[in-house]
């Protein structure tokens, strides 16, 4: 039986041109603007059944950005962007992997992926405080589309693309506030309203809340505690309705050599509540979901930093970093 198997293959070229162009107009006004074309080929091969599918398409992306900067603590900034999103590979990946006797999951190498145009408007102030709005329109999103057989009554959920996605958000957040000698605050606020549309049968729209704290205590100079919590309010994504969510985490942390090393103790998700709650809903078919991780455990570290402190960090590869988000796997 071929769908036994899931040796399949992926070859992707991607072939950009880009320039870009910033000039300072005065003291206080910048602005800069680019565009980047790019190529891309893509071929599968599930090679047990001997299916190949190809993908071959060209999209523009342009970025636009404008600065103003009054005071050398106070900083506004507009900016535009189109972003592309492709599918993690275990998205395309056709084979089809049963999660009990009437439902699977199945990967489509024919996902397309997804793009969306971005507005964002924000003010930093003292470099700690940040406040703006956002928003943004994505098209074919990547979604799990079920699919109901009622000739053998299984459901599947395959890699699909959605129709239209858009938010429009708006966020404080403030990072290393510090409240007191002895306290300091990170606090990221941030809320928006969402659409979904398949622009065929399904219309959802929401309101929906996400904050995370960090407050640190300076017990000491060398002493400290840590308590960091995030909670999301429920949210919709394509078909999916996913329920309130959130973590609780604490920790103590000492240093010592004039801060070259540390040990810390920490426990995440001390009361057990992250977990995935949601409903999947399309065409009729409703499906319920309820997963969960060990995520609370306790960590203990110690880390010590060799040569020049003071050197600075080396820069990050961003494309690599893609590639590795694209790599991991899914549920």
């Amino acid at each position: 039986n071929t769908n036994l198997s899931n040796e399949f293959t992926y070859d992707e070229t991607i072939s950009a041109l880009y320039f870009s162009y910033g000039w300072q107009i005065n003291k206080q006004w910048s602005a800069k603007a680019g565009l980047r074309w790019e190529n891309t080929y893509a071929k599968g091969t599930w090679k047990t059944s001997g299916k190949v599918t190809t993908q071959s398409y060209n999209d523009f992306f342009p970025t636009l950005f404008l600065g103003y900067t009054p005071h050398e603590k106070h900083n506004f900034s507009l900016s535009y962007t189109r972003r592309i999103q492709r599918p993690n590979y275990w998205n395309l990946n056709p084979f089809r992997q049963y999660m009990g006797a009437y439902a699977y999951i199945e990967g489509n190498p024919q996902v397309r992926p997804s793009y969306s145009d971005n507005l964002r408007l924000s003010y930093v102030a003292f470099k700690v405080l940040n406040i703006g709005t956002s928003f943004s329109y994505n098209k074919g999103i990547i979604v799990q589309i079920p699919q109901y057989d009622p000739a053998t009554g299984q459901t599947g959920y395959i890699q699909g693309n959605f129709g239209t996605y858009y938010y429009l958000g708006a966020w404080v957040s403030a990072s290393g506030l510090p409240l007191t000698k002895w306290w300091q605050l990170t606090l990221n606020l941030w809320g928006a309203y969402t659409v979904n549309d398949d622009n065929v049968t399904t219309t959802t729209r929401s309101w929906q809340v996400e904050t995370y704290l960090n407050s640190t205590f300076l017990l000491s100079k060398t002493w400290s505690a840590e308590l960091e919590g995030w909670v999301q309010t429920p949210a919709t994504w394509g078909y999916y309705s996913m329920k309130t969510r959130g973590e609780l985490s604490a920790g103590v942390k000492k240093t010592f050599c004039d801060n070259k090393g540390n040990v810390s103790l920490y426990i995440d998700d001390i009361f057990n509540t992250s977990r995935s709650n949601g409903t999947m809903s399309r065409n009729g078919t409703v499906s319920h979901t309820n997963s969960r991780w060990d995520s609370r455990a306790i960590r203990v570290s110690f880390s010590w930093r060799f040569g020049n402190t003071n050197s600075p960090a080396k820069q990050r590869k961003v494309g690599q970093q893609e590639e590795a988000k694209r790599m991991g796997g899914g549920n």
